[in-house]
């Protein structure tokens, strides 16, 4: 080996070029896209197992998005994280832990009123990147 394969990059690039089919609707009407590359340019298309992903919003972006009446604990705990599948033209879920973060970076416990909130971040496993 070269080495050329050694080093992968991870780019991730926010577009607001996504289909609503009505299934599914990206936060602030914008999706993810997250891509990863070898050193040489070369599209990294298999992992040798799941892999870890994190999203993490602002709650600024999160009632913006969300609006002053769907900015609740309850929306946001229920938040899941999509990808697009070509193939079937639709989102897909996939299994999400929604983290409530204070400002001071400790989980945000059941009995905080939402002002406490700073941001959220969404975790999955994936076998893969796309359009999140």
């Amino acid at each position: 080996m070269d080495g050329s394969k050694d080093n992968v990059t991870v780019v991730t690039k926010e577009t607001s070029n996504v289909v609503d089919n009505g299934n599914s609707k990206p936060i602030g009407g914008t999706a993810k896209d997250i891509k990863a590359v070898y050193q040489d340019g070369t599209a990294v298309t298999d992992f040798l197992s799941d892999i870890d992903l994190e999203l993490t919003y602002s709650s600024g972006e999160l009632l913006s998005a969300l609006g002053s009446s769907g900015y609740t604990l309850e929306n946001i705990n229920n938040l899941l994280i999509s990808y697009y599948d070509n193939a079937s033209d639709s989102w897909r879920t996939i299994a999400t832990t929604v983290l409530l973060y204070r400002a001071d970076g400790t989980l945000l416990s059941a009995s905080d009123p939402i002002g406490s909130l700073d941001s959220v971040t969404l975790r999955a496993k994936t076998n893969h990147l796309t359009l999140f």
